[in-house]
């Protein structure tokens, strides 16, 4: 069973960038909720993660950020933290008061989406997943695929369809998109892919709202191979080897110093190491040492 719910919603605050980092909320959800405590899926970050925005440059003149989701500690925590990554003009046109919500579906894909108020500002990723408000609905057409799904099959038995268009209805009407950048009314669609194992890949932009292809840039980004990043706590065991790792190599540095004549670099050095474990035998022989070196 997939112990792992990610679907929080960000409040952004005044101050927006400047008051980073955010806090982070899950989404409500009556099914969540209203499941066994022991069925119920982990949040994956905790019921109230912080939310830090890291700017990086994917090559130059490729701007992104990465949008990092950290636990508060691991008692309703599955992760230590969640990040994925965003066009750099998709996190800068958060405005306080914004609401950015970030959820994974089903299948492991993320989304996002930025609420103004009821106004959807911009979405991407397998958008199915997160809230587009009341004038944008997108879905998989199913039944109307598995009845065309039928009619190849008289044809061949043992056609499948692979990609399953998406079902994208606007107060101009509905379209049925395998791929294309069309304009629907006052937003603009980018469908890079249908449905595809059960996720889509889209951007939805509020046109003269969200700045010019912050969606839709970031649509291909958030669910590519380097973008997700699900980094767990660490065992009892890995973090003593990590401390016995550390003490060892201090001591050594130590070692080197002393046998160098270097004696306030070799007392660093062990005092270093008695920090990680003030019980450490050999850093506690190398301080004797270093304090005998400097007997006169």
């Amino acid at each position: 069973m997939d112990r792992r719910r990610f679907d929080y919603v960000v409040d952004v605050p005044a101050g927006a960038h400047a008051s980073l980092p955010w806090t982070a909320r899950l989404r409500p959800d009556p099914d969540w909720e209203g499941q066994r405590a022991e069925y119920r899926p982990l949040p994956a970050v905790g019921l109230a993660p912080g939310v830090i925005l890291e700017n990086f440059d994917a090559r130059p003149g490729v701007a992104r950020t990465r949008v990092r989701f950290v636990a508060r500690d691991d008692k309703d925590a599955g992760f230590k933290e969640v990040s994925f990554v965003v066009d750099r003009d998709f996190a800068g046109m958060l405005k306080p008061r914004d609401a950015l919500v970030a959820a994974v579906d089903l299948h492991g894909a993320f989304a996002v989406s930025v609420m103004r108020e009821d106004l959807l500002v911009a979405a991407a990723g397998a958008v199915h997943c997160v809230p587009l408000g009341n004038a944008v609905k997108v879905t998989q057409p199913g039944a109307l695929a598995r009845q065309a799904e039928a009619l190849f099959r008289a044809r061949d038995p043992e056609y499948r369809i692979w990609e399953t268009p998406v079902e994208i209805t606007t107060e101009t009407g509905t379209r049925l998109l395998h791929r294309g950048r069309p304009d629907l009314g006052r937003y603009e669609a980018f469908v890079v892919h249908g449905f595809i194992h059960g996720s889509e890949c889209v951007a939805l932009t509020c046109l003269g709202v969200c700045p010019d292809c912050a969606a839709t840039l970031t649509a291909p980004v958030i669910n590519a191979a380097d973008s997700a990043r699900w980094v767990p706590f660490k065992s009892a065991r890995d973090v003593r080897f990590e401390r016995d790792v550390e003490v060892l190599v201090r001591v050594e540095n130590g070692r080197t110093h002393l046998d160098a004549g270097e004696l306030d670099r070799a007392y660093l050095a062990a005092m270093e190491a008695l920090i990680y474990d003030p019980d450490n035998e050999a850093a506690r022989r190398l301080l004797d040492e270093i304090e005998r070196r400097r007997q006169p």
